[in-house]
């Protein structure tokens, strides 16, 4: 069929992206939570709610660029980056250690909050104590291995798990 086009319904996401074709994509915060609908014109990303275009894009092509935020939607992410944000607050409640490698992987987004390696990392306190983990954190951000799955390997193979009483 020549001119049809598939049309994506996708969830506007906390931090204001869109998640599409694995890139993300920004639009205004208005949008968080709700259903757009996103289509692809050529090399552009079209993002419409409710009929209405909301926001358009160059689409990424580069493997090693993830995002695509444009200055005016960066609102939600210098939030998150705030001493008094939800995942800078859990952060400091381990330690200073863990509070600067939560910073660091909110800078390393750009524009996007990596939810599930942040909460990740916040909670490995139910598996290890919390001098182990901000002991961990400290290691990892000066060995250049500042992320999930550096902290992770360190533990499990540094760390003893806390065991849960029964």
């Amino acid at each position: 069929m020549w001119g049809v086009t598939t049309i994506y319904a996708i969830k506007v996401r906390k931090d204001s992206h869109i998640f599409y074709k694995n890139k993300y994509y920004s639009v205004a915060e208005e949008y968080i939570g709700k259903q757009v609908n996103v289509q692809e014109q050529k090399d552009i990303v079209l993002i419409y709610y409710r009929a209405k275009l909301i926001e358009s894009h160059q689409k990424l092509v580069n493997r090693f660029q993830t995002a695509s935020t444009k200055q005016e939607h960066l609102g939600t992410w210098q939030k998150a980056l705030l001493p008094g944000s939800v995942y800078r607050k859990a952060a400091r409640a381990i330690g200073p250690n863990c509070d600067e490698l939560i910073q660091m992987l909110l800078a390393r987004g750009r524009g996007v909050v990596p939810n599930q390696e942040i909460w990740g990392i916040l909670n490995l306190q139910d598996k290890y104590n919390r001098t182990s983990l901000e002991e961990a954190c400290g290691y990892v951000l000066k060995h250049d291995m500042a992320d999930y799955r550096g902290l992770s390997m360190l533990l499990s193979l540094r760390y003893r798990k806390v065991s849960k009483a029964s």
